[in-house]
């Protein structure tokens, strides 16, 4: 594609830069996804340990496992479990997944949750969502939430409320909340927040409190929409500090704030490197970009734009135009437009003016024009002078 020397699209193109620079808040899914529980360990007499010499055995392989000595806890859980252990089974099922077979890790789980562990059904119910299997999933995690396995329950919820239904999300977490599961309490947080905010920043403080780190970021995001800057970071520093690598990227925006750029950047790229959420990664490009290292913005907001970040979709496509890359800008801008970037729409509507798509251009400047870009609608004005000769 040539060279583009048309005044509007040119206008067009540097209006738009100028409005991508800002960071992105995390604007992500609402819920956790499903618990995991990475490793079974019985304390005491209960029937998931099985009897006598198994129970010893189980008891030193999950020590084994929790030290990283593999091979010993291969060994000592696979006795165990074949003497009865189902704690055993499930903490096999567990390293067998770590090894990267995941076809005996759903057989150890199925093996453990059908002679009563609740916590491997859970495991089994998150490994079958990985394969799609919903359903099976829902079946597994209602199984053991109604056996009083207060995470089976919040996992359920977390299904309900992908299926849309709400008030079964809320009362599956209020279940586990109220068993005293941290991650729920933060859940049902969330889906109280348009409801009711002081109740959802009681919910997300208590599961804050007990150490579920979503709840601290949530907390502290709802802190930052309040203008309270200084609770907000010391929240969002505790999540991040926990695990919790949203968080990062918004206590990246604050610091960025302050003035702090250099630790913004650290935040973002531990955000980055940590979550599939693209925010850090967008945020990061967007400070390469500012300080001339195009090849490391264009790697990041690609990272970014492949996780369904539009406007780093949007972002990719003018670095690619000023490389002369016209034909995957336009790709870009096509994808970003579709997904309801408006900035992506005004540019391809620019561009498609300069190659005489009128029509088209139209269509997608109007798009952009409804959706709040001014420039958009100055260019549908010009589009509408008769032209001349």
């Amino acid at each position: 594609m040539g060279t583009r020397t048309t005044p509007a699209l040119l206008a067009a193109w540097a209006l738009a830069l100028a409005s991508c620079a800002s960071r992105e808040a995390y604007t992500g899914p609402v819920l956790l996804e499903p618990q995991r529980f990475d490793m079974v360990v019985v304390e005491g007499r209960h029937p998931a340990s099985g009897g006598g010499k198994a129970a010893g055995l189980a008891r030193l392989g999950a020590l084994a496992l929790r030290e990283g000595r593999d091979d010993a806890a291969r060994r000592l859980l696979g006795k165990a479990c074949g003497e009865g252990a189902l704690d055993a089974c499930g903490n096999l099922a567990i390293l067998s997944r770590m090894g990267g077979d995941a076809d005996a890790a759903r057989r150890l789980h199925r093996r453990a949750c059908h002679g009563g562990l609740a916590t491997s059904c859970v495991n089994l119910g998150v490994l079958e969502e990985e394969r799609g299997r919903g359903g099976r999933a829902a079946a597994l995690y209602g199984r053991a939430c109604r056996d009083g396995h207060a995470p089976a329950c919040a996992n359920l919820g977390v299904l309900r409320h992908r299926a849309k239904d709400e008030d079964g999300a809320r009362r599956l977490h209020a279940r586990a909340c109220g068993r005293g599961n941290m991650p729920a309490c933060a859940n049902l947080g969330l889906l109280q927040e348009k409801a009711d905010r002081p109740a959802a920043a009681r919910l997300h403080d208590r599961a804050c409190r007990g150490g579920a780190m979503l709840g601290c970021f949530a907390l502290g995001e709802l802190r930052r929409e309040d203008g309270r800057a200084r609770e907000a970071a010391r929240l969002h520093e505790k999540a991040c500090g926990g695990g919790y690598v949203l968080a990062c990227s918004s206590l990246g925006l604050i610091e960025e704030g302050r003035g702090n750029v250099q630790r913004a950047r650290e935040l973002y790229k531990k955000a980055c490197d940590g979550h599939p959420d693209p925010t850090g990664c967008f945020n990061l490009a967007t400070l390469e970009e500012a300080r001339g290292d195009v090849a490391s913005a264009s790697a990041l907001y690609r990272r970014a734009c492949g996780a369904h970040d539009l406007m780093a979709c949007t972002n990719l496509a003018l670095i690619e135009e000023a490389k002369g890359n016209g034909g995957r800008a336009d790709a870009l801008l096509k994808k970003a437009c579709g997904g309801g970037n408006v900035v992506a729409c005004l540019n391809f509507g620019a561009a498609l003016h300069d190659r005489g798509e009128r029509k088209r251009a139209r269509r997608l400047l109007g798009r952009a024009c409804d959706g709040g870009r001014n420039e958009a609608c100055l260019l549908l004005v010009r589009l509408s002078r008769p032209q001349g000769p």
